[in-house]
């Protein structure tokens, strides 16, 4: 299982947090992807933990708050979260799909864990 976290809030607020879990297979399967990058190969085949960084665009951010708070009233709603999570999935790869080819280290979770504490202190 994937698990992508990023957080939504300007700087100086609350963090907020989504957290989207994906089996490797089915997001295989649903990003198709030919020829993926050194990154992308590595979430998708690797079995060991990894963790990404990436800045958020203002459509990320568009997205998150329609997540968070959502402002339709339908009985749809289970769609609206589907498409709205596949289309987080794809700004997240394709900003993932467009990074330089690097050697990769695995991570451990407790490192995972250390890099939030500081990143949190930061801001």
């Amino acid at each position: 299982m994937i698990w992508l976290l990023t957080s939504g809030s300007p700087p100086n607020s609350l963090i907020n947090y989504v957290v989207i879990g994906v089996r490797r297979l089915t997001l295989s399967s649903l990003l198709a992807i030919k020829h993926p990058n050194t990154v992308v190969q590595t979430i998708l085949t690797e079995k060991s933990s990894f963790l990404f960084y990436e800045n958020l665009s203002p459509d990320f951010q568009k997205i998150l708050m329609q997540l968070t708070d959502p402002d339709v009233a339908t009985p749809l709603i289970g769609l609206h979260y589907r498409i709205k999570v596949h289309e987080l999935l794809y700004l997240i790869f394709d900003r993932l799909l467009q990074r330089q080819t690097v050697q990769h280290s695995p991570i451990g979770k407790a490192d995972i864990d250390k890099i939030f504490l500081v990143r949190d202190d930061i801001l």
